[in-house]
């Protein structure tokens, strides 16, 4: 199969073009996607294709319609969130799908913003990957749009309480252990959670936002150092220390991880509130050499030592390949179990 398309379907650029299968795990009628060379501009991306009765390959029907329909300023809102993704080595396949929750969100986002107070705002899609349930996005404002923000928008149906939780806890972190996590902002009535709604859709959105954190993530960084890695080790340590001396609320409430560990107690010592999510390098983030996490939206209960078993093992993570490091600065404030290898081990199983 062949393809005359010479331009950029988000852009208009010249670019170069390749017939590729889709993957397994992508599913369209023709199963088959065309592959964008838009170095300049969106960089390489994959978009829904589909043959016509000759054989030549075009952009799916509905996905080059949807296109077509954007402005100059949607347009280009959605070309430097590809341009993004790809930069920060995140793949996605553009489809009428993506295109359209994206853009959704992004009417939510804007609306949002301006329940919270920000003025003259500029929205950017993070680098972070098309996340179509709780979407993030960076926020530009001021007279300047010198002030940064980051803001989620927060799946339809989302518990107002776990979102709350979520909140508490990471100002927890920020206020009481002096942290580097993202810290959540109110509006002028103290409200951290807002409800959102747009002219012409049915559903309401929870918003939320926080102050933008300076930095590089470690997946965007690549080769850290020992130190570095030692820095993050005691960051989690200092996770775990807090959660070993957190109170909730009544209120509190995450979900708890279903393992069970035989002979470990649930205690404040052993048990509590855990990231979930840190193994993945674009959760951790430097300031320098000092280090921090962002995206609290699934912590949960659980053991620490599954936390930093995870972070050992998994092949995700940047730790795998510093584990001496990593451990020499998790022991700078706490120490691990004296089992802690019988305990990983048992954990591979």
């Amino acid at each position: 199969m062949t393809t005359h398309i010479k331009t950029c379907p988000i852009c208009e650029t010249q670019v170069e073009t390749k017939v590729e299968a889709a993957p397994d795990w992508y599913h369209n009628d023709s199963g088959i996607l065309l592959r964008i060379y838009c170095n300049e501009i969106c960089r390489d991306y994959l978009i829904a294709a589909t043959p016509d009765k000759s054989g030549k390959v075009w952009v799916e029907k509905s996905t080059q319609t949807l296109l077509n329909l954007l402005n100059d300023e949607r347009r280009g809102f959605f070309s430097r969130a590809v341009r993004g993704l790809r930069d920060n080595n995140c793949w996605l396949i553009v489809d009428y799908s993506e295109i359209h929750t994206l853009l959704r969100d992004r009417q939510f986002a804007i609306r949002a913003a301006t329940q919270f107070g920000l003025k003259n705002v500029k929205i950017e899609h993070t680098r972070a990957g098309f996340d179509a349930e709780n979407r993030v996005f960076f926020l530009f404002a001021g007279q300047h749009q010198q002030q940064r923000f980051t803001l989620r928008v927060h799946e339809v149906g989302a518990d107002f309480n776990g979102i709350h939780s979520t909140l508490f806890w990471q100002m927890s972190l920020s206020q009481k252990a002096n942290l580097l996590v993202p810290e959540p902002l109110s509006d002028s009535n103290d409200a951290f959670i807002l409800p959102v709604s747009v002219p012409g859709r049915s559903e309401q959105r929870y918003c939320t936002l926080y102050r933008y954190i300076e930095g590089k993530d470690a997946q965007a960084i690549g080769n850290l150092t020992p130190a570095m890695v030692a820095n993050f080790g005691e960051f989690v340590s200092k996770m775990h220390q807090h959660a070993a001396a957190f109170q909730p609320p009544t209120w509190f409430t995450r979900p708890y991880h279903p393992r069970e560990i035989e002979g470990i107690p649930k205690v404040p010592e052993n048990y509590g509130i855990i990231h979930r999510e840190i193994e993945n390098s674009v959760n951790v983030l430097f300031q320098g050499e000092r280090a921090g996490a962002i995206d609290f939206q699934e912590c949960w209960w659980g053991y620490y030592v599954v936390e930093i078993a995870g972070l050992l093992e998994s092949q995700e993570s940047f730790v795998a390949n510093h584990q001496a490091a990593f451990l020499e600065g998790y022991q700078r404030i706490r120490q691990l179990p004296e089992n802690f290898e019988e305990i990983r081990k048992m954990l591979r199983k």
